[in-house]
């Protein structure tokens, strides 16, 4: 009887240790990822505008592999402009990733000890230039051509921290 509980046992408690090995590092960095979009979830609204959507990933958001990105995104119907958007939130100072939980991403590449990394600027861009950075990025930036088919009182309001050591969270693989 001991035998056969053990022999169902072991493969039970062995598939419970693989599947933790990946969920584990996922799980710590989507608790990260909800600290660092919570700083610019929070930040009051300017007047006369209303959030669209919210977005929010952990991934790799660049062609080179092997590296971490936490991205928030507001989409925003604003009658102010651009320019009063960028006043408005230019004085706005976010934290990095790892300055914002309890819980810290794994050191990035370049993160040896004298480094620091720096307050996160909040990118505003017109939906109607917004291009996502690469191919498979979620991140935007901001283009030159407009697109006249969407509206000019659109805009992405985004924030963008990486070159994180994924570690075994795979979506950065």
């Amino acid at each position: 009887m001991k035998k056969k509980i053990f022999l169902i046992g072991l493969p039970i408690i062995l598939i419970l240790l693989l599947i933790s090995l990946f969920a584990i590092p996922i799980i710590i960095n989507n608790i990260i990822l909800t600290a660092f979009a919570n700083q610019l979830y929070n930040l009051p609204l300017p007047v006369n505008t209303k959030i669209v959507s919210k977005t929010q990933a952990a991934g790799n958001f660049a062609p080179t592999g092997n590296h971490l990105d936490f991205l928030a995104i507001i989409e925003v119907e604003s009658s102010l402009t651009e320019e009063e958007l960028i006043k408005y939130y230019s004085d706005k100072t976010l934290k990095p990733a790892n300055d914002v939980s309890f819980l810290k991403p794994k050191r990035g590449f370049y993160d040896d000890v004298s480094f620091v990394r720096a307050p996160i600027k909040i990118s505003i861009i017109p939906k109607n230039q917004a291009y996502q950075k690469y191919p498979s990025s979620k991140s935007y930036i901001k283009g030159n051509t407009i697109d006249k088919g969407i509206d000019n009182k659109l805009f992405i309001i985004q924030i963008l921290d990486g070159q994180y050591d994924p570690g075994w969270d795979l979506r950065a693989n």
